[in-house]
């Protein structure tokens, strides 16, 4: 069991002088799994990571204080627990647990759900970045309504479509993350502080219909070449910006010309 779980979380998070740490949300994870988990896993079970990693989603935000906790930590299967969803093979795809008042840092084990495609944990309180890696195939990321900070990462999955990051405490310049999601239809950034300007590539997003920007630092004009895909094929219909710091005549609701 340990060698499999030391593959998704470092043994220093879950080891201390040869002890499990339970003072971390990891060695509290496997301290569960190994004596107080009631499903009583074998060691080769499928189900055995997701099932750690879950634990430590758990134990990272302060699971006692949940507004719901519908049958987490319990003997019955994860797929079971509130705000979880498997698909036919039993593997987690679904992560949805908005306003249950989440207090904590995203840990990175998220990573390691290879067949997650939604993870929504909107409106909490959720504090620190966003994890550096995410599982490639996910496609709907919402994490708005938190308390996140830093910027957001440029290795983010090229699979995801919607990314919701409004309303958090974000910062630094968008090139790297829009440059590198050329498959998104929903990007919700309004709310902020990033800064510098839209860059150029936001073009790249052919299938982009909603890309809000408002309540940011940003300044300068909108790209000419984003302007051209609104009305067109594109389907690219809200388009938002703080209209006295950014220049946009294709924007909606509409700037007024300064």
């Amino acid at each position: 069991t340990f060698m499999r779980l030391s593959l998704i979380s470092d043994v220093g998070e879950m080891y201390e002088d040869g002890k499990i740490d339970t003072d971390t949300p990891q060695g509290k994870a496997l301290q569960w799994i190994l004596s107080e988990d009631e499903r009583i896993l074998c060691p080769l079970d499928n189900t055995l990571e997701q099932r750690y990693i879950l634990a430590v989603l758990y134990y990272a935000t302060q699971g006692v204080d949940w507004t719901d906790q519908g049958k987490w930590l319990t003997e019955v299967s994860e797929c079971d627990w509130v705000g979880i969803d498997c698909n036919f093979r039993g593997e987690v795809d679904t992560i949805e647990l908005p306003g249950f008042n989440l207090d904590g840092e995203i840990p990175a084990e998220i990573q390691a759900l290879k067949s997650l495609d939604i993870l929504g944990l909107e409106d909490n309180k959720l504090s620190g970045r966003i994890p550096s890696q995410l599982n490639e195939g996910i496609v709907r990321v919402r994490l708005s309504g938190n308390q996140l900070t830093g910027t957001v990462p440029a290795t983010l999955p090229v699979s995801i479509i919607a990314l919701y990051l409004n309303d958090n405490e974000l910062s630094g310049r968008l090139d790297g993350v829009i440059g590198s999601l050329p498959n998104m239809r929903q990007l919700q950034l309004q709310n902020n502080r990033f800064s510098s300007t839209i860059p150029d590539s936001l073009k790249e997003m052919k299938n982009l219909r909603i890309g809000r920007f408002k309540g940011n630092d940003l300044e300068g004009e909108m790209p000419r070449a984003v302007c051209n895909m609104v009305g067109s094929n594109s389907g690219l219909s809200i388009l938002s910006v703080d209209c006295d710091k950014v220049a946009c005549d294709c924007c909606s609701p509409e700037c007024d010309e300064r």
